[in-house]
């Protein structure tokens, strides 16, 4: 889910691993030199999901930083089971709202339904993310390094 800390854990957890990091959602703006949002806005959800596909299946042995809704086609969730060590990161709604609320690069919700956005999306994608996560780290209370290091441990394992 947006907001529950994949970017800033993925690149912590890859200066502590010394591993390489990869942001799917920069690097997609990086490629098409244009905002997430504006993607969503010109050329469509379908086209942002298709560009988000071909990067995941270019990753190879780096920590990834997923869009939330890379779960939502069939194939980046059989890649994922089959090529990594997926972590689930969840916390609250009222945790992602506090976190997300004063950005405006999210084209899949409504700051008029915020909560009821989130809802939605959150029961929609969560049966995806217990499918393929090796782990589930609930985020809402823990430090930036007490979820590298309870990663860290599970990868370990």
């Amino acid at each position: 889910m947006m907001g529950t800390g994949k970017s800033t854990v993925g690149k912590s957890l890859s200066e502590k691993l010394k591993n390489s990091f990869i942001d799917i959602d920069q690097e997609i703006e990086k490629r098409e030199k244009i905002t997430i949002n504006e993607i969503f806005k010109i050329k469509g959800e379908k086209y942002f999901r298709n560009i988000e596909s071909k990067i995941l299946i270019e990753c190879k042995n780096e920590i990834v930083s997923c869009g939330g809704g890379i779960i939502l086609n069939k194939k980046n969730r059989n890649f994922l089971k089959d090529n990594g060590f997926n972590i689930h990161l969840k916390c609250s709604i009222n945790t992602i709202i506090k976190r997300i609320e004063n950005t405006s690069s999210r084209p899949l919700l409504n700051e008029k339904n915020l909560k009821n956005d989130l809802l939605e999306i959150k029961k929609t994608r969560m049966r995806y993310y217990k499918n393929i996560a090796n782990i589930t780290i609930l985020t809402d209370y823990m430090s930036l390094d007490d979820v590298c290091n309870e990663i860290i441990q599970e990868i370990n394992k």
